[in-house]
């Protein structure tokens, strides 16, 4: 077994988790405004295609469905490997085998929990990726802790940036990214589909197509100030990560569902409902009778006349981003019917004032800053082939790159439904 090095100083972690990977970081803006980071990934995973989306190449690799699967959102969803619960205040409590330079970090995001925007909830975490054939994954995962992921995956992102800013155009080697290389020798090379060693949480998110007048238009929106991984960056929404309603809940492999979590995301994050999150609901089925989610999910049902339905969603594929090595599962949602969303909108804000439209915590909230359009601040123009038109330039500037992953395999599926 090789030599296991020992914990950074606690001020060094300190440091780095303090200057979070931003949009307003220099560092960032010196990584991706240079070279140096594409060549660096193509040389540090010479197998691995990176997305590409209106011109721009993104730090993660995504593979689109088969589509005899995509009708079953939970069509990757594996088994649950290890069900022992964590203790969440321990960084390390299953004997995980964790990289030791990990612990300082955990530490101090644990000590700076509020339990309300900053809270250490159970994950389910990425145990392996079974590949079947192209298209084909069955994602198993044991149970972890969202600060273990920060401590563990999220890290892995720093490193890479706070390396590369250093020269931004120079390619560099495993060797220069000691916990990569730590987690790459313990994975026998697999690090993108073996867990082994850290507690990558698995993640959902949908983006959302919107039939207009003329073209389409996909939602995207800025994360806000408050949360813990790419602030300002603009994201697909609902998203968010995969884990357990509630430790009461009844049914542990219910709780493992692609399908639960977009529909949780999905009433929370659009339309208020913070008692969703984890914990807050004790409830048998903490999703049931909520308005949104019954008007969206009979929105997908066929017209009296055969016709379309006026909403269609589809399990679109998985990516893994090449920073933070954790996984994501995407989700499709294709409003079909011009007007249906906003129709929704209106609806929600009539039925309750408390749960009408309005982008939780996690985003920013500027839909009223351009013309007085309440929605047009979150629609971003695409053609009819689903492609992105007009001025606005998605890049890993300015981009969450699960957002790109997004939008790339949700503009191949929709293709093939319309």
């Amino acid at each position: 077994m090789p030599h296991q090095p020992g914990p950074w100083p606690l001020r060094a972690l300190a440091e780095l988790e303090s200057r979070r990977y931003s949009i307003s970081d220099n560092r960032v803006r010196k990584v991706f405004g240079a070279s140096g980071w594409e060549g660096t990934l193509r040389r540090l995973y010479p197998e691995i295609p990176l997305v590409s989306l209106g011109g721009c190449t993104f730090p993660i690799w995504a593979e689109v469905a088969a589509p005899e699967l995509r009708g079953d959102l939970d069509s990757a969803i594996g088994n649950i490997t290890d069900h022992v619960r964590p203790d969440r205040r321990r960084y390390d409590a299953e004997g995980r085998g964790f990289d030791h330079r990990g612990r300082a970090e955990f530490r101090r995001t644990y000590w700076r929990r509020d339990e309300v925007r900053r809270f250490n909830a159970e994950t389910f975490a990425l145990d392996n990726i079974e590949r079947h054939g192209p298209g084909r994954f069955r994602i198993h995962a044991r149970y972890g802790t969202y600060f273990q992921s920060v401590a563990t995956s999220e890290m892995l992102e720093r490193e890479f940036i706070d390396v590369v800013s250093r020269r931004p155009n120079a390619v560099w080697s495993l060797s220069d990214f000691p916990r990569r290389a730590w987690l790459r020798e313990r994975a026998d090379g697999n690090e993108l589909f073996d867990g082994t060693h850290r507690a990558a949480a698995l993640s959902v998110a949908a983006v959302m197509i919107v039939k207009e007048k003329q073209g389409y238009s996909a939602l995207l929106s800025r994360r806000s100030g408050d949360v813990k991984t790419h602030p300002g960056f603009q994201h697909v929404f609902p998203s968010g990560i995969l884990a357990p309603t509630s430790s009461r809940y009844g049914s542990e492999r219910a709780e493992y569902s692609v399908k639960r979590a977009f529909l949780r995301e999905f009433a929370e994050e659009l339309f208020g409902y913070d008692d969703l999150a984890y914990d807050s609901r004790d409830l048998r089925d903490p999703l049931g009778g909520i308005w949104p989610i019954q008007h969206l999910l009979n929105a997908t049902q066929p017209g009296p006349m055969g016709e379309p339905p006026a909403v269609e969603i589809r399990y679109t594929g998985i990516s893994v981003p090449l920073l933070t090595l954790r996984p994501e599962v995407y989700v499709l949602v294709l409003v079909r019917q011009p007007g249906w969303f906003d129709e929704l909108v209106s609806g929600a804000e009539l039925r309750c004032r408390r749960h009408g439209f309005n982008l939780n915590w996690e985003f920013e909230d500027d839909r009223d800053d351009i013309d007085g359009k309440r929605l047009d601040s979150i629609r971003v123009e695409l053609d009819d082939q689903f492609e992105l038109i007009g001025r606005q330039r998605l890049s890993p500037l300015n981009t969450v790159p699960h957002a790109a992953a997004a939008l790339w395999l949700g503009a191949q599926v929709a293709r093939e439904l319309v």
